[in-house]
């Protein structure tokens, strides 16, 4: 018996879909490199969530309707809450990091978090420790104090 051996045709994509997953290459791809390459903010934060066992995610990305955006931290346990570690690239930029937490919290993910912005200066003079503290006292209190 002779079959003919048909050749596999690779389904026909949209150019939505081609489209979504070049976005999503390219959003994996900037995830890792800034997943390599913390900064020293960023380093000093995760150490401190570490410290009081609080669970979280580094550098998740988010798909809006408008682009992706990779947040610093998630946290997923009560109070759900996204911290953003601000270096100075922040300071001129308001008016973006005001319309991507809209964009962000109106995602089905994201829509019970709330944003948490520190600076880099809240962070190397010590601040963030009270800040992080006050935010999730429930880890706090279980951690062993001296």
């Amino acid at each position: 018996s002779n079959k003919k051996s048909k050749k596999m045709r690779k389904p026909i994509l949209s150019r939505r879909v081609q489209n979504m997953q070049k976005i999503g290459l390219l959003a994996n791809k900037r995830k890792c490199l800034l997943k390599i390459a913390p900064t020293k903010a960023e380093i000093i934060v995760k150490g401190i969530l570490e410290k009081y066992n609080i669970p979280f995610h580094f550098q998740r990305i988010v798909y809006t309707h408008r682009m992706f955006y990779i947040l610093d931290f998630t946290i997923q346990t009560k109070p759900r809450t996204i911290i953003e570690v601000d270096g100075g690239v922040h300071k001129d930029r308001a008016t973006y990091d005001k319309r991507r937490e809209r964009d962000i919290l109106h995602t089905r993910a994201y829509k019970k978090y709330a944003f948490l912005r520190i600076t880099n200066q809240q962070v190397f003079n010590g601040d963030v420790n009270d800040i992080i503290r006050r935010r999730f006292p429930k880890f706090y209190l279980s951690y062993p104090h001296d």
